[in-house]
């Protein structure tokens, strides 16, 4: 009930804030409400080796299934400023993948898993050439594709069109950018997860040159986060033990207008402990303790933009390897691998609305034992307003 009176307040504020908030002067504070909505409508088909769908009889069968609704993209917020001061407040819509668009969700965590938003409110501090970002807001080190939508996936809620890149979106956060580098302390995933002791946060720090509108552009990026297993279960052999877990990432882009080429690759030790999308990996838990799993990601494609028929188009390429020393026992320890194709354009009829059609298509070829992990299809409309 609580959330729902914050909504319809924050709703009222942004659609009366012009009328009842005097004008702002040159040199005093500015206020601008915004909002963007993005709705998809689709289908998602995977085959019975990897719909994990059974009939009644419990044999594997395909599945397949409409898909519609609110994307994660979308938001309702205000923004702010008064000198070197800037905030931003906005409700997103939450990922139905708890955990996917959040990076504190999984893990048996409840800090916001039962909302059906999430909340970004920052403040940022521009000290000259360095800027403090305190609060809740994008993080830095997402390797997504420069021209990426979210789609959802039949196993894990909305995903990035590829699949297989780093993916946080929002997180709690303290950083620091100075000329292109930056440091932050981010919210560690087990935090409020009693099965496990958190002393540290999540750690990254990077460097990024250009963007996408500059004709080079890229970063590099590093994350470290720590967790200790304080499960106290009588003769288990992962109490005490750490996790720690590593990322590298990094991605390099061209534009030669019309065309931006881009690739992206990722490469980390239990990736997914941290709590990031992307196809990323757990670390596994033998009859010891626990073996790492690392993984190896990466993206390449193009978008091409064209101004006279506000048109774009975008296709991508995306491969994931999973390998761990606790992989199939006998069987050469085979690394599980998948790819993922995708397409979408983008038509813009008019200024601020847009419609873009979508297609992924992902191999999940064979497992570490050599079983089948099937295919599956995604294919729909993305619908998005912006004010």
């Amino acid at each position: 009930m609580r959330l729902k009176v914050l909504v319809l307040a924050l709703v009222l504020a942004v659609s009366f804030s012009g009328v009842f908030m005097p004008a702002a002067k040159a040199e005093g504070p500015s206020v601008t409400p915004y909002a963007d909505v993005m709705f998809w409508f689709g289908y998602n088909y995977a085959d019975k080796y990897a719909s994990h769908s059974q009939n009644k009889d419990g044999e594997a069968r395909a599945l397949t299934e409409n898909v519609m609704g609110m994307m994660p993209q979308g938001d309702l917020g205000v923004r702010g400023a008064a000198g070197n001061v800037s905030v931003n407040f906005a409700i997103m819509s939450k990922s139905p993948g708890a955990g996917l668009f959040g990076g504190d969700n999984t893990k048996g965590n409840k800090y916001d898993a039962d909302q059906p938003y999430m909340f970004i409110s920052v403040a940022m501090v521009n000290f000259g050439s360095t800027l403090l970002t305190v609060g809740r807001f994008f993080t830095p080190y997402d390797i997504v594709t420069f021209n990426d939508v979210a789609c959802p996936d039949l196993v894990f809620g909305w995903y990035n069109m590829l699949d297989f890149a780093l993916f946080d979106a929002t997180r709690d956060q303290i950083r620091i950018n100075v000329s292109g580098f930056y440091v932050g302390l981010f919210r560690n995933n087990y935090d409020n997860d009693a099965d496990y002791d958190v002393m540290l946060p999540m750690i990254s720090a990077g460097y990024e040159f250009g963007n996408p509108g500059t004709p080079m552009n890229f970063g590099v990026y590093g994350l470290f986060q720590t967790v200790k297993d304080a499960t106290q279960t009588t003769g288990t052999a992962t109490f005490g033990k750490s996790i720690n877990s590593y990322a590298v990432n990094g991605k390099f882009g061209m534009n030669m207008a019309p065309v931006t080429f881009y690739v992206t690759a990722s490469y980390g030790i239990n990736q997914n402990n941290m709590g990031v999308g992307g196809g990323a990996a757990d670390v596994k838990a033998t009859g010891d303790g626990y073996a790492n799993t690392s993984t190896l990601m990466s993206h390449a494609g193009f978008d091409y933009t064209s101004g006279m028929f506000v048109f774009g188009l975008s296709v991508g390429y995306s491969t994931v390897s999973h390998d761990s020393s606790a992989y199939a026992p006998g069987a050469d320890n085979k690394a599980d691998q998948a790819m993922a194709v995708a397409a979408k354009v983008k038509i813009s009829p008019m200024p601020n609305f847009a419609i873009t059609p979508a297609l992924r298509y992902k191999d999940n070829m064979k497992g570490v034992t050599g079983n089948k992990e099937g295919k599956d299809i995604a294919f729909g409309v993305m619908f998005e307003g912006h004010i």
